[in-house]
């Protein structure tokens, strides 16, 4: 028996198990693209509740935009934000795994910190809610070195903090 049909196949099976990433990246994609409108709370006292909307793309980036950009909260004590950037990559059927950068401002503009935060992601069965746990590392401008080089794994945060999110996704109405 030829051996390239009996490879074909086994490759064909690998990629249908369930677990295996094979081409999960485009389907999960398709299926978490669009807008999702949700709330995120920290775990540290006082810090109440933050809504906001995030553009899912199917190349594994996304974009979030919070209430504090606008100055929801205290901004003297937390400042307010930048556009979230994030990077995603599959972790399952339903659930990704993902990383979040963004600015910290002082109400008069300077830089305050930069935060990096990673987490994940379970959407329910239709793809219409999700749920989330992430951890947050706020770093001190100066101890990234370059804000231009926010990876460098020097960087010791100065704040660390848990939290959870949970999403529904927006439709236009009919």
């Amino acid at each position: 028996m030829p051996r390239t049909p009996i490879a074909l196949l086994l490759i064909a099976t690998l990629a249908t198990l369930p677990g295996c990433l094979a081409n999960v990246n485009d389907d999960l994609g398709h299926k978490i693209a669009g807008t999702w409108i949700g709330t995120f709370h920290i775990d540290v006292p006082d810090f109440s509740e933050v809504a906001y909307i995030s553009t899912f793309h199917p190349d594994g980036t996304a974009f979030t935009t919070s209430s504090r950009m606008f100055g929801a909260g205290d901004v003297e004590r937390v400042g307010l934000s930048s556009t979230h950037h994030i990077q995603w990559e599959p972790a399952g059927q339903r659930r990704i795994r993902w990383r979040l950068l963004h600015f910290g401002y002082n109400p008069d503009g300077t830089l305050r910190y930069i935060t990096r935060t990673s987490g994940t992601i379970e959407y329910d069965e239709n793809f219409e809610t999700s749920q989330g746990t992430f951890d947050v590392q706020v770093h001190d401008p100066s101890s990234i070195l370059d804000p231009l080089t926010p990876n460098n794994p020097r960087a010791a945060p100065v704040f660390t903090a848990h939290g959870t999110s949970k999403t529904v996704r927006l439709h236009i109405a009919s």
